[in-house]
């Protein structure tokens, strides 16, 4: 046995260069080949003219840049346009102008509906990009070299960016219809231009984007089952702290009587918009809301990238 795999190892190595296929070839041709020597070892490599064709053909590495994040926003805009979803913030629309605004509205009305129907819109809109990204095509994504805080902040600006458009589109419908143009007759109100509507816009864009923000935080993308729990317990917590004294646990009351307003300047924020010349509690209130929303924004995209899988 060991005689005949000697005699066919030294046949192999007895084989002439002259019996050597092409493909041996150009496989010692660009394979280093190791030699021995009395100075020690050498590497013989491909000839010059193969190696510039080689370096030809590789693509450089390019250094990553934001343009990767602008790719996934508007792969999540135009897959939350095909959905049916922008039909149900359309309907919200119509519902909303059809009751509330059927007559010509003040500052005070014209922003207060702003606001809810606003953040309204941003819940549903970031639930369903959210629950749109636990498919199984977003392993597409994430197997490409796209990391998942990458893909998270898209969908996070994806639906502020939507809520924000609806707010645009609003606000368009209701100024054309209670316009001089269609209604010659009516007087320009004062409140009515650019720079109010900015001022006003600006506890909107804040609370959509803790709204945002919230609401990723209790989807199945970002956190876990128990966290979403815990998430929900602490906001019934909050929530009750305002009357505390119909709270059905006697022995909670002392407890929920300590806890501060936190909820408090989600409703401050809005007298920013609806009063022509806001108080330094509107002012703060409309800081605090900012500063919750930079904080669930950061922890829903921190705590989405520890998470490996979509669907666990």
């Amino acid at each position: 046995m060991n005689d005949t795999t000697r005699s066919n190892s030294i046949e192999a190595s007895s084989t002439p260069p002259d019996l050597m296929s092409h493909a041996d070839e150009r496989v010692e041709a660009f394979v280093p080949i190791a030699s021995t020597s009395c100075s020690g070892m050498s590497e013989v490599f491909a000839p010059s003219s193969e190696k510039a064709l080689t370096s030809a053909n590789v693509k450089p590495v390019r250094r990553r840049g934001p343009a990767p994040f602008f790719t996934l926003l508007g792969f999540v805009l135009r897959d939350y346009f095909r959905c049916p979803w922008p039909l149900v913030n359309v309907a919200i629309l119509v519902i909303v102008h059809s009751l509330f605004f059927n007559y010509r509205s003040n500052q005070s009305h014209f922003f207060a509906i702003e606001y809810a129907m606003v953040v309204v819109i941003a819940a549903l809109t970031t639930a369903s990009i959210f629950a749109r990204g636990m498919r199984p095509e977003t392993y597409a994504i994430l197997a490409r070299p796209v990391r998942r805080i990458a893909l998270t902040g898209a969908m996070l600006l994806a639906s502020w960016l939507i809520s924000l458009f609806f707010h645009l589109i609003s606000t368009l419908i209701e100024s054309i219809r209670f316009s001089q143009l269609l209604n010659p007759g009516l007087e320009e109100m004062l409140w009515r231009n650019p720079v109010t509507h900015l001022i006003g816009m600006l506890p909107i864009m804040v609370s959509v984007a803790t709204t945002v923000g919230l609401i990723a935080l209790l989807s199945t993308f970002v956190s876990s089952s128990g966290v979403r729990l815990g998430i929900l317990g602490a906001l019934a917590i909050l929530v009750m702290s305002f009357d505390s004294k119909n709270f059905p646990i006697e022995a909670f009351r002392p407890f929920l009587q300590q806890l501060p307003p936190v909820l408090a300047p989600a409703a401050g924020a809005l007298k920013f918009a609806t009063e022509s010349q806001p108080d330094s509690i509107a002012t703060v209130s409309l800081g605090l809301l900012a500063l919750y929303a930079f904080l669930l924004l950061v922890a829903a995209l921190w705590m989405a990238s520890q998470r490996e899988l979509i669907l666990d």
